[in-house]
């Protein structure tokens, strides 16, 4: 179909340039040599998930995708939204380093790409993308509990600050100004889980095709942060594991929800 032409041959160099910037990441100290501690360790446990889950699940499911396997495209529609929500984090809020470009080439590539695969398999899911035992509710539960979870972790620490006029700690620590994980979730990841999850009642074609994606995504991140903490964790930096236990649970339990709901999608 001509709208998923370009997103059907993506997926593998976007997974490709991610890899390269991984590993030029882990390997090459001058990459993050500017960051603080802290926040160059957070890189360093993203990109060893980027490098041996997110890229390679993007090849295999990439591959299968290109045959209209559709619960590939939706598990290739998530990855790309992790990988475009990442990589405009990295572009903004690292220094500007030798991979600059290509953070840039996965995130303009990640973007288009998600966006032409979701207007594509929209079209299609003019009837319905899931059989009559799809567990929705569960779908839509678990969209807002993630919402609600991240909502009050990012909020409990914005709202003090407001009230004290004084930038979280955690900023400072980065040497940011604003936290770009913070904006991207609170403007645009989080709602668009609700609002997934609220057409999802009443089976919205683009809501069949996202909600998935965003339990994929919510996979992805879920992991990524526990990367994160368990490299501030090997480094020093922290000491306490448990935060990343609960992130890995956390990530079970969306991959639970989102293995059970690709078992109903309705194949061509």
């Amino acid at each position: 179909m001509a709208r998923q032409r370009f997103s059907s041959w993506t997926p593998i160099p976007i997974a490709l340039l991610a890899m390269i910037a991984a590993v030029c990441g882990i390997g090459i100290p001058a990459i993050y040599a500017r960051e603080t501690a802290s926040w160059a360790a957070q890189g360093l446990g993203q990109d060893w998930v980027t490098l041996l889950i997110a890229a390679p699940t993007l090849i295999l499911a990439g591959q299968r995708a290109r045959g209209n396997d559709r619960r590939a495209q939706l598990v290739v529609g998530a990855l790309l939204l992790y990988l475009a929500y990442s990589y405009a984090i990295y572009a903004v809020a690292v220094h500007f380093n030798a991979l600059f470009l290509v953070y840039c080439a996965i995130l303009g590539g990640a973007t288009f790409s998600l966006i032409d695969l979701v207007v594509g398999l929209t079209v299609e899911a003019h009837g319905r993308w899931f059989d009559s035992g799809a567990p929705r509710r569960l779908v839509i539960v678990t969209l807002f509990s993630i919402a609600g979870f991240f909502a009050t972790l990012w909020l409990a620490s914005i709202v003090p600050a407001l009230i004290t006029r004084r930038a979280p700690p955690s900023l400072a620590e980065a040497g940011l100004v604003s936290n770009p994980v913070q904006v991207l979730d609170l403007a645009l990841v989080l709602p668009a889980m609700v609002f997934a999850g609220l057409a999802l009642r009443r089976w919205r074609p683009w809501a069949q095709v996202l909600a998935p994606m965003l339990l994929g995504f919510g996979v992805m991140m879920a992991l990524a942060i526990a990367g994160m903490i368990v490299a501030l964790y090997a480094l020093g930096l922290s000491v306490d594991i448990l935060p990343a236990v609960a992130m890995v649970v956390v990530a079970g339990g969306s991959a639970i929800v989102l293995d059970l709901v690709l078992h109903h999608v309705l194949q061509r």
